[in-house]
Formats: C-alpha cells, sequence, structure tokens
C-alpha cells in the first residue's frame, strides 16, 4: 500500500490559493470590497467538501452528491441568511434565488465595472467558483493532472479580466500566475516523492531541494513579467483587434442604460450636482438612445468613431435651430457626455471623445474611466416640430430604421400586443398613433412611483400595464417603445435628464441633479427624423407642448413636480405630487414593467428563464452527447492505429502485452518500475484466465531478451492470451468503472490506474498500483 504523501496538504493549501486569487480579481469588477469574505467563503466550503469526500474515498458522485448539499447550504449561509428557518433554507430562500439567477443576465448586459456589489452577481460568481473549485480538486487529485488543474479558475479569472476595469491589473495577474506556480510546483514535488528515483534515498531532502530551486524560479518569472510586460513597446497602443470599447479609430461597443450606472447615486445622492451646462436654452440633456430590445433589456450597439470637428447624424429633422452648450461633469461616473440632440460638433482640446451617428451618442475613449472633471462645448440642432407636418407625414419607413427599430422579441405577450392596437385603434397617421399612446399613459390611470421593484420580462409589461399601473420614467418610455413598435412606429429609449436647477445669479447656467435623471421615447416619423414624445406623468420636454401638448415639468425636489410652462387643458400632466425622477437601486437597464405578479400571466418572467435554462441544460446535454461519442472513438483510432503500427512480430507481443497490462489498469492494477513482466504477470494472474497472464509475460520477455526477437508464432500466441485477459477484466469491472475509462480523455498508456476493491484483496504480495505503467521496449 502506498502511504499517504506528506505534502499533499500542502497541495491541497496552494489549490485553494489559486482559487483565493482568483476571488481577489473580483475586485476590479465591484466598487466596493463587500463580496470578498462572502465570495471566500463560498470558494472554501467547496473546497472542504470535495476535499472530505475524497478523504473518506468517496467514489466522483459520492463527492458530487456531498458537494451539491454544501453548495445549498452554503449558498444560503451566506447570502441569503435572513430567508432560513432553523438555519435551513425555506421557501423564501429558493424565491430569491430565483429572482437573483433570473436578473443576472439582464444586470450583466446592463453594467459596466466597477458594478456595485449586487445578489445577482454575488450568487452567479459563487456558482462559478464552486465549479471551478470542484473540478480543479478533481483534475489535481483524482486524476493528477497539474496544469488542468488550473484550468477552471484561470477561465473564471479571463472571464473577470475581460469586464473589468484596468486598476490593479498587473498586480491582479501576477498574484494569480504567483498562485498557479506555487501549486504546480508543490503538486509537482508531491507526486514525485513516491516516484521519482533521485530522491528515493532522502525523499524529504530531494522534496524541498526542489521545492526551494522551483520556487525561486517562480518568484523571479512572476518578477520579471510584472516589470517587463507592461514596459514592453506597444503595450500600451491600441489593440489589433478592437474587443474592449472604443479602441481603435473607430469600434463597436455594446451599451446600455446609463442610469444602471449611476442607479446608487439616484435615491442617495439625488440632490448631487452631477453635471452642470451652460445654455441659452434649456433641452433634455440626451445621454444615449437605447434601440434593441431582447424582452429583458433596453440596449445599444453602436459603433463610434473619433469625434472630430464636425459630427454626422442619422434621422435629423428638418427644421433645426443649432444650440450652443459647455458642460463641466463633476460626478457623473459614467462614459457617456451628456448632450442636446442631435450634436453636431463637439470641442474638448486633449480629451478622447468617440461618436456614434446613428444614436447621436458621445462617449469618453477607452482610455478614460469616466467623463468626471472633463469640460467640452457641444453645438446641437434642435428639432423644430410642426403638428401640421407631423401630421401630413406618410407611414414610409426607411429599410435599415425597420430593419432597427420595429424589432420586437416574437415571444413578446400577444396581451400587450392587443392593448397597443386597441389605444391607436381609432388614429390614422403614424403622430396619431405616436400621440395616442403618449395620451395612454397621462390619461389620470397611471402614477409615477420609485417603489415599485423594477421588472424586465414582458411579464413585466403586463403587470405595468394592466394590474399596478404605476412606475418611474423608464417603466413608462421602455413600455410606450414596446407598444409602439407592436403597433408598427419605430421606436427607441432615449436616456439623459431634464434641464436641472437654474442658477440663481447666472440664468443661462443649470445644475443637474441625480433627480433629475430621466428617460422618454423616439418615435421614427417618415420626413421627420426621430421625434421624442413623453408619456411619463409630471414630465414635458422643454419646446415640445406645441405637438405633444404636454407643458415643460420636471422634479424639483421631494417628490414635487415643477411645471415651468402653464400647464395645458389638453392632456392631464398626471398627479402634482409625482416623485423624482429616480429609480430604485434594485433596478437593471430600462426597465419595462414593475410590481410583483400575484396572479400568473401568459407569459411569466419564470417560463422566459426557463427557456434559457433549457436552451443552456440542452446545449450541455449535447456537448455531454458528443464528448461520449468522440472520446471512445479516439481511443478506439489510437489503438487501431498502435495495432496497425506493429509491423513485427516483436512489436506485436509487445502491443498485445500493453493491452492486457492496460486492461487490468481498470481495476486499479499497474506494475511498479521495479516489476520485470513475469512479476506483474504472476501478481496479476488472479485477474484474468488461468495462466494467461504468466504465458503472455513469458512471451514478452522473450521478445524483448532475444536476439532474433519474437517470431510470427510466438505473435500469435501472444494475442491469444491478451485478448481473453481483456474480456475477462471487463467483465470483472463495474459499469461505473468501464464508463469513467471509455470517457477518460487521456490516452490509456498514461492514465494513473484507480484503486478499486479488488486492487486492494488482491493476492498476499499485494496489489496496490504504483504511479505509472511500464511499457516494454
Amino acid at each position: 500500500m502506498t502511504k499517504t504523501r506528506p505534502l499533499l496538504p500542502f497541495a491541497e493549501a496552494a489549490l485553494v490559493a489559486v482559487t483565493l486569487a482568483t476571488v481577489a480579481g473580483f475586485w476590479r469588477l465591484f466598487n466596493s470590497g463587500s463580496f470578498f469574505w462572502r465570495l471566500v467563503a463560498l470558494s472554501l466550503a467547496s473546497h472542504a467538501a470535495v476535499m472530505v469526500a475524497r478523504r473518506l474515498g468517496w467514489s466522483l458522485a459520492g463527492a458530487t452528491a456531498l458537494s451539491g448539499v454544501a453548495l445549498v447550504l452554503t449558498v444560503t449561509w451566506v447570502l441569503y441568511p435572513s430567508t432560513t428557518f432553523l438555519a435551513l433554507p425555506t421557501r423564501d430562500t429558493i424565491t430569491a434565488t430565483r429572482l437573483d439567477l433570473a436578473s443576472a443576465w439582464s444586470q450583466f448586459q446592463s453594467v459596466q465595472a466597477p458594478t456595485p456589489v449586487t445578489g445577482s452577481f454575488l450568487l452567479v460568481a459563487g456558482l462559478a467558483l464552486w465549479w471551478a473549485a470542484f473540478v480543479a480538486d478533481w483534475a489535481a487529485f483524482r486524476l493528477w493532472v497539474p496544469f488542468e488543474s488550473v484550468v477552471p479558475a484561470g477561465t473564471v479569472f479571463v472571464f473577470c479580466s475581460l469586464f473589468a476595469v484596468k486598476r490593479s491589473s498587473v498586480t491582479a495577474a501576477a498574484v494569480f500566475l504567483g498562485a498557479c506556480l506555487f501549486f504546480i510546483l508543490v503538486h509537482r514535488v508531491t507526486r514525485q516523492q513516491a516516484s521519482a528515483g533521485w530522491v528515493a534515498s532522502d525523499v524529504q531532502r530531494g522534496s524541498l531541494n526542489l521545492l526551494k530551486v522551483g520556487g525561486t524560479l517562480g518568484v523571479v518569472v512572476v518578477a520579471l513579467c510584472a516589470v517587463i510586460g507592461p514596459n514592453l513597446p506597444g503595450a500600451d497602443a491600441d489593440a489589433l483587434v478592437a474587443w474592449r470599447a472604443g479602441e481603435g479609430g473607430g469600434s463597436s461597443r455594446t451599451t446600455v442604460s446609463p442610469l444602471v450606472q449611476i442607479q446608487s447615486r439616484l435615491l442617495d445622492q439625488s440632490n448631487q450636482e452631477l453635471f452642470s451646462v451652460e445654455s441659452p436654452e434649456r433641452a433634455y440633456w440626451r445621454l444615449t438612445a437605447l434601440d434593441q430590445f431582447d424582452g429583458s433589456i433596453w440596449s445599444s450597439n453602436g459603433e463610434y468613431e473619433r469625434a472630430r470637428g464636425t459630427l454626422s447624424a442619422d434621422g435629423r429633422a428638418p427644421q433645426e435651430h443649432v444650440l450652443a452648450q459647455r458642460y463641466q461633469i463633476s460626478n457623473l461616473a459614467t462614459i457617456w457626455l451628456p448632450a442636446a440632440f442631435h450634436p453636431t460638433g463637439v470641442r474638448a482640446p486633449g480629451v478622447d471623445i468617440r461618436y456614434d451617428p446613428t444614436s447621436g451618442t458621445l462617449i469618453v475613449g477607452s482610455a478614460i474611466d469616466t467623463s468626471d472633471g472633463i469640460a467640452y462645448e457641444v453645438d446641437s440642432s434642435l428639432g423644430v416640430f410642426d403638428p401640421a407636418q407631423l401630421e401630413a407625414a406618410s407611414a414610409n419607413i426607411p429599410a435599415g430604421i425597420a430593419a432597427a427599430d420595429l424589432a420586437l422579441p416574437p415571444d413578446l405577450s400577444n396581451r400587450v400586443r392587443q392593448e397597443a392596437a386597441r389605444v391607436v385603434a381609432a388614429a390614422v397617421t403614424p403622430y396619431d398613433k405616436a400621440l395616442a399612446l403618449q395620451d395612454y399613459f397621462r390619461d389620470g390611470s397611471f402614477t409615477y412611483d420609485v417603489t415599485v421593484p423594477a421588472g424586465h420580462s414582458d411579464s413585466a409589461i403586463e403587470r405595468f400595464l394592466f394590474d399596478t399601473k404605476a412606475g418611474f420614467c423608464e417603466q413608462f418610455a421602455g413600455t410606450y417603445a414596446a407598444m409602439a413598435r407592436a403597433v408598427g412606429l419605430p421606436a427607441r429609449v432615449a436616456v439623459g435628464f431634464t434641464p436641472g436647477e437654474q442658477d440663481p445669479i447666472k440664468a443661462n447656467l443649470y445644475h443637474v441633479k441625480g433627480e433629475h435623471a430621466h428617460a422618454w421615447p423616439e418615435v421614427y416619423i417618415d420626413g421627420q427624423g426621430w421625434v421624442p414624445f413623453e408619456p411619463t406623468p409630471g414630465r414635458g420636454a422643454p419646446g415640445a407642448e406645441a405637438y405633444t401638448h404636454v407643458p415643460e415639468s420636471q422634479s424639483s425636489g421631494n417628490g414635487a413636480t415643477n411645471t415651468t410652462l402653464a400647464p395645458s387643458t389638453t392632456v392631464a400632466s398626471g398627479p402634482a405630487d409625482s416623485p423624482s425622477t429616480t429609480r430604485p437601486t434594485e433596478s437593471n437597464g430600462v426597465a419595462t414593467g414593475g410590481g410583483q405578479n400575484n396572479k400568473p400571466a401568459s407569459e411569466s418572467s419564470w417560463s422566459v428563464w426557463g427557456k434559457k435554462v433549457a436552451l443552456v441544460l440542452g446545449t450541455a446535454a449535447l456537448l455531454a452527447l458528443l464528448y461520449s461519442v468522440i472520446v471512445p472513438l479516439l481511443h478506439r483510432h489510437a489503438r487501431d492505429k498502435r495495432r496497425r503500427g506493429a509491423d513485427s512480430p516483436t512489436d506485436q507481443v509487445r502491443v498485445a502485452w500493453s493491452e492486457a497490462v492496460e486492461a487490468v489498469g481498470l481495476l486499479g492494477v499497474a506494475p511498479s518500475r521495479t516489476e520485470s513482466p513475469v512479476e506483474f504477470g504472476w501478481r496479476a494472474r488472479r485477474l484474468a484466465p488461468e495462466g494467461a497472464f504468466e504465458a503472455l509475460a513469458t512471451l514478452v520477455e522473450a521478445a524483448d531478451y532475444s536476439a532474433e526477437g519474437a517470431t510470427g508464432e510466438q505473435a500469435e500466441q501472444a494475442w491469444a492470451r491478451s485478448e481473453p485477459i481483456t474480456q475477462v477484466v471487463r467483465d470483472q469491472a463495474t459499469r461505473g468503472q468501464r464508463v469513467r475509462w471509455a470517457l477518460d480523455p487521456r490516452p490509456i498508456d498514461r492514465r494513473r490506474p484507480r484503486r478499486g476493491r479488488r486492487a486492494r484483496s488482491g493476492s498476499a504480495r499485494g496489489d496496490a498500483p504504483a504511479i505509472e505503467l511500464l511499457l516494454p521496449g
């Protein structure tokens, strides 16, 4: 029996260090360190569970079961302690977990690092770390493959790095690389203690020397990488492939509602100034437009080019007048640069600014974390819309606009589509339809309420329309845009700010605060371009009353609405006590619904999430099926190739012997380095037909040591002995052993045999497997 390796606990600790180094890398994703100890707890629990199962000698299936139970309990205690009863998970725990999982994907698409620490992100990160720790332990101490053991944690680390901010990137990479090299070194020494002949006389001394030398080399390598790498020529140059937003001369950048980035400030710092703007006129200071709706969130995918001088723009109005603005950003904490729509020119000496002409969006370059502290000037061409011209506009839609701005998810609720059709049933022109939808939300039946929980699925739209009838600006704008598309109106969601508070001394200076954050829909009308509408009660765009019939109004603090112009007698402007335009911290993306539905909907958020889960599980099942077919086929191909390559009788005898030895490895028996074929044949005789192994061993020794080599007759005898051995061994093996052996991706001659019950109860000489196979020749 092999003795327990004295360095095994150190190797296990080194593997845990790799996982903890991965956890530390999450610092570049989150805006606070509150995530750290919770993810550490989940990581340590995962390692502990699989380690206990392995030390107890449990199979991989048993370890998986124990790990699953530990996962449920640890997630409950660490992330949802308030939902437990007697420290056990309850239905509330399941509900909280399901909701966090359901919103995780929306949040992932909606935010940009550094992001607030949310329950959804903690849950997903914890599950990823749990998986990484489990797979790493299996690869490291069951298969004993060191490099494959760091791949799971490396996958999580690289994934985080792709979306993380640039801060501490060198430090994070150095810590992770150092942890990986240290683990590989300790793992290698641990394994060599029982197999390396050069330390056989003094295992302890040889191991320590190897650790010292390897550790020194590892420190040098990490230090050189950390110092030299960032200083190599071209390290700070633009990427050849601009996968990060804003890199290169022109690049693609996926953007979602900027309100997501500042959502933590909307409630906590609603009175804090985000930026100031000097302008001779009030306007909506627009950040971007979101034209993609997948049933969960509104987003955009713009092509950003360097902004130099005059800017082009798509969908401009035929009548415009120029508005010059001067901005000073203070606490916006985002990549966007506000500007009245459409921006036609920008000036910011020394600042890298990018521009998307499709959405009319300005952002800072990728080398700049946020726009805070930037001062710039913008010239904008404000559309002047005449109600008569809007009324006379045709229903023609350019092909590009129709393809991008009429798209709706196929599973959008029919009830929502029918409601949109009902609202515009009496309208004839596109303008009439757009106005009818706006008036539908402002007729007094809908109220502005920031306390309504955010929702993003089509069922949330149903709750907003038919149950709660309450929400904040993003729910009004997002639902309006979805309904507009349902009746054939190209629409998108614009996000930005209302004019802000006028400076008491300087009349053309406006102070824009968190409470002025706002979202509104834009509808494309042929010959008129993108026309803003205002469905949110208590809000009204400056200069738009002539065609929207809504007076200019915005939040004035403490939940009050400030109406700048005389109220319109055409359409009710909503409750006078509408709260400020803020959103709950739980919301993500442009919300399209709110509240919790107490009755089932035709397409619930859970059913949408269930479809996604089914897709993932179906993909995983397909991959597993392909794996289970391809790996055995590859093994069979390798075996056939080896047989075809055995040209001489001597080679055929050796191949026959190798297949017999590999077969008994299925039961956990293998020759040691010091055993001759005859000795091993005698030890393994009980696993094969009587006399078969001893006879085969005699043939292979004769082939190896005979001057003439084996004869053709001996080769036939070898195959006659080998094939029954293989068949008898397979009959003795359990189904689990056969499945594991067939699906093991490693070449058969490089596997470390598993110790089974039969191997431990072998002959008096002991059937304990050695570290590796000894193949003759």
